[in-house]
């Protein structure tokens, strides 16, 4: 009997390896989490929400807060064998001709050498073409919008639009809600802590749209805090076309002292998922998408501990001498609120 049970163990074993290779994609890796880094004033204080890299070490990051649109680059040099980040400085800042419509996030797309701005103000990503990659460099509105659906007046305040990645090798575009739209369900708060289903939205040059049903974490301390904020803050594309999907957990007591917040990383692969229509009802019986936890960590605020961190931007760093991929990270300070948020870069190290 022990026999036939061996047996069958590894008939099953083959059987899943078989599978498992069949599908073509092993499972993300971490390969390493590095500390975040506060580079003090070689960095303006700012609501950093969206970050890309546009060439070499020269990132684009935008900002929710301020009358005014920008791009603002900088310089940022990670050690080729931890993918530790070494340095962040600041290099320039141009205007984008229009006014800052809450932008979140941020992609480039080098083939039309332009950037797309998540706004969720509006719940639009807007074009934004750019001439040279240079302190007088122009940028300039082209009017041209991706074709997400119509998610005006669908969002609840604040938790519209609040991430944008770009797959080149597809020529794809996904962004998805920060939080449910009114029809599926609340936001969670301290007297709501449900799991809450968002739309993974794709769109191409032409507007052909597909979407996917993704259901989040419950925040972790169930409802203990005054004030909880729970949601996907950014998104970005691995070169194999798989979604890293960041879920961001804040929470917040009275005074702040004690706050902490929960980030976690997942990866999805929508290529054998089902997909799901735009009128389609999202509930307990929706066909919600594979997710594979690659990394989590936690920040906090204490007498002793200024870590906390509001992390809202994430992109694709370089590849390390060993082949590993470098994810890119930065926190919203809030403009250094009171004196005691930092504006963290931090990195993580995939196998990928």
């Amino acid at each position: 009997m022990d026999i036939r049970k061996g047996l069958l163990s590894a008939l099953l074993l083959i059987m899943t390896g078989t599978l498992a290779m069949a599908d073509g994609k092993d499972s993300v890796v971490l390969v390493r989490e590095n500390k975040a880094h506060d580079f003090g004033n070689a960095i303006p204080a700012g609501n950093d929400s969206g970050i890309v890299n546009v060439e070499n070490d020269l990132y684009a990051l935008v900002s929710d807060k301020g009358k005014r649109g920008e791009i603002v680059f900088v310089r940022i040099k990670v050690d080729r064998k931890t993918g530790n980040i070494i340095s962040a400085k600041h290099v320039y800042t141009l205007p984008t001709g229009e006014r800052n419509m809450d932008n979140e996030d941020i992609v480039y797309c080098p083939r039309s050498r332009s950037f797309f701005i998540a706004c969720e103000e509006t719940n639009e990503a807007k074009e934004f073409s750019i001439d040279k990659f240079a302190y007088n460099a122009k940028i300039t509105p082209t009017g041209k919008m991706l074709d997400f659906g119509d998610l005006k007046g669908k969002t609840y305040p604040n938790r519209g639009m609040e991430s944008l990645a770009y797959d080149p090798a597809n020529n794809l575009f996904w962004t998805t809600t920060e939080c449910p739209l009114k029809e599926y369900g609340t936001m969670v708060t301290a007297e709501c802590v449900s799991r809450q289903p968002l739309r993974l939205i794709s769109t191409d040059a032409e507007g052909n749209r597909r979407q996917y049903a993704y259901l989040m974490d419950a925040p972790e301390d169930g409802g203990k805090m005054k004030s909880i904020v729970c949601g996907v803050s950014a998104m970005t594309v691995l070169e194999d076309g798989r979604l890293l999907v960041l879920e961001r957990e804040l929470h917040i007591p009275d005074g702040y002292l004690g706050a902490f917040s929960v980030m976690k990383i997942y990866a999805v692969d929508v290529e054998n998922e089902v997909q799901i229509r735009q009128g389609d009802t999202l509930s307990d019986a929706s066909p919600f998408v594979s997710k594979q936890l690659v990394c989590r960590w936690r920040t906090s605020l204490g007498l002793l501990s200024h870590s906390f961190a509001n992390y809202e931007g994430m992109c694709l760093g370089p590849r390390l001498d060993d082949g590993s991929q470098v994810i890119m990270l930065v926190s919203d300070s809030q403009n250094q609120f009171a004196g005691v948020l930092s504006d963290w870069f931090k990195s993580i190290v995939l196998s990928d």
